[in-house]
């Protein structure tokens, strides 16, 4: 078994834990998730269709694409709670990269990590980053799987920066966080910095969208 399969609607489940974290089931892997800390502010828990989306569209990927191959390098980029990041790895990427420029979202991210230590263990590299640039640009093409769940308006304005984070050729963007309605805006985003959107992985739920690219 590596781990490469897509999870049944069944065994995505959420269960409210004493300490107000929820309990989510991915590739049998039980994740323990706190989306806020003493309710000074709040992220994604997996229950919002916005993030929903791209747990599906990860579980998709990471069975399709990546079931046969090495284990995938993932950015979560505007990663919040951390949720998408902690999916990922129950799935199976290694070498993941958590970006947010909130530092109450970065301390969540390294929280969330502490707490699920038993799949976090199995990765080769995982960093919280509050930037990608260090001056380097070590950072470019350097990730198979982007995933970026924020609203439009800021997404727009970072799929240039989602796109060069892109492994040349090979390389995809999820995007959620917005409404159908928004999508065109994405879509153009997008082509403008040479990606074209997959239409097939196109999902929606609850007037939310997932949009997949690749490199055009």
């Amino acid at each position: 078994d590596d781990g490469h399969i897509i999870v049944p609607d069944d065994d995505l489940s959420l269960d409210a834990t004493t300490d107000g974290a929820q309990t989510l089931r991915i590739n049998g892997v039980d994740l323990s998730i706190l989306s806020s800390l003493d309710n000074k502010w709040a992220f994604g828990d997996g229950l919002h269709a916005s993030t929903t989306l791209p747990i599906r569209g990860l579980e998709e990927f990471f069975a399709g694409d990546w079931a046969s191959e090495q284990p995938p390098s993932l950015l979560d980029y505007g990663c919040g709670s951390g949720i998408l990041t902690l999916v990922g790895l129950a799935l199976g990427a290694d070498n993941v990269t958590s970006v947010d420029i909130s530092d109450d979202a970065l301390f969540l991210t390294k929280e969330n990590l502490r707490r699920n230590e038993h799949i976090v263990n199995y990765c080769k590299t995982v960093q919280v980053l509050k930037s990608l640039d260090d001056g380097s640009g070590n950072w470019e093409g350097s990730f198979d799987v982007v995933v970026a769940n924020i609203p439009s308006n800021t997404l727009t304005m970072l799929v240039p920066t989602l796109a060069r984070a892109l492994k040349d050729g090979t390389g995809v963007v999820l995007t959620s966080g917005y409404p159908t309605t928004e999508l065109e805006n994405v879509a153009k985003a997008a082509n403008d910095c040479g990606l074209d959107e997959e239409m097939a992985r196109r999902r929606y739920e609850s007037g939310w969208v997932l949009q997949v690219f690749g490199v055009g």
